[in-house]
C-alpha cells in the first residue's frame, strides 16, 4: 500500500499512509531483494529506458496443514474497477436512504464516472458493499473524487485521501471533508446534484 518509493543510500524506502491519512509513515526495508505493493494509482507511471530482466521460477512447499482455503468470492463488476477509476462519485448516510443513489448515479453516467459510497451506506444495504471506500474498504486515488452528503470520517479519509482533487456537497458547513477538499459546497444534495448532472451532460454530449 506504498504511496512513494525512494532508494536512499542502497535501501529500498516505502512511504504509506498512517493514522486514517493524517500522517505518513516510511518503512526501509533492510534485506533484498525487496517486494512493495504499491496503491493503485499513487504514482506516475515510469518513462521506459529500454532496460530488460528475467523471471525466474521457483518451487514453494508448503506443510500439509498450513493453508486451507475456507471460501472462495468472485466479484463482479460491469466497467472500469473501482480502484482504477479516475472519476467517482460517491454517497454516503446524509444521502438518506437507497433511492438517492439513482439520481448520483445519473450524474456518474453523465461524466463517465465510478460509483462509489462510504462504509455507513454500504452497511445499511444501500447500496452493494462493493462499492465501499474507506478502511475497510476500496483505497482509490482518482483525478477526481465527488463526495455527496459525506461526513469525511477518518476512516473514509484513508481509502480516498489520496485523489488528486477532491470536491464534496454536504449540509453540515463544519463537516470534516471540507478540510480535504479542493471546492466545496455547502448545500443539500438535491439542490446541486440533478443541475450539475444536466450542465455536465450538455457540456460533454
Amino acid at each position: 500500500d506504498a504511496i512513494d518509493v525512494q532508494i536512499v543510500d542502497g535501501a529500498v524506502r516505502a512511504t504509506r499512509s498512517a493514522y486514517g491519512g493524517k500522517a505518513t509513515s516510511v518503512y526501509e526495508l533492510k534485506r533484498s531483494p525487496a517486494v512493495v505493493w504499491v496503491r493503485s494509482r499513487a504514482m506516475e507511471p515510469g518513462e521506459a529506458d529500454g532496460r530488460s530482466t528475467e523471471a525466474e521460477s521457483a518451487s514453494v512447499r508448503i506443510a500439509e496443514g498450513g493453508v486451507r482455503i475456507v471460501e472462495r468470492k468472485a466479484e463482479e463488476h460491469a466497467g472500469v474497477r473501482l480502484e482504477d477509476a479516475q472519476l467517482i462519485v460517491s454517497g454516503g448516510r446524509g444521502l438518506g436512504g437507497p433511492e438517492p443513489f439513482e439520481e448520483l448515479q445519473k450524474l456518474a453516467n453523465a461524466v463517465g464516472a465510478e460509483m462509489g459510497a462510504s462504509r455507513a451506506a454500504c452497511d445499511s444495504g444501500w447500496v452493494p458493499p462493493t462499492w465501499q471506500v474507506g478502511q475497510t474498504g476500496k483505497k482509490v486515488a482518482p483525478e477526481l473524487y465527488l463526495a455527496i452528503a459525506i461526513s469525511g470520517a477518518s476512516q473514509h479519509l484513508l481509502g480516498m485521501g489520496d485523489s488528486k482533487i477532491i470536491a464534496a456537497i454536504n449540509t453540515d458547513p463544519d463537516a470534516p471533508i471540507f478540510k480535504h477538499c479542493s471546492f466545496g459546497i455547502v448545500e443539500d444534495y438535491k439542490n446541486v446534484v440533478p443541475l450539475l448532472t444536466e450542465k455536465l451532460a450538455a457540456l460533454i454530449g
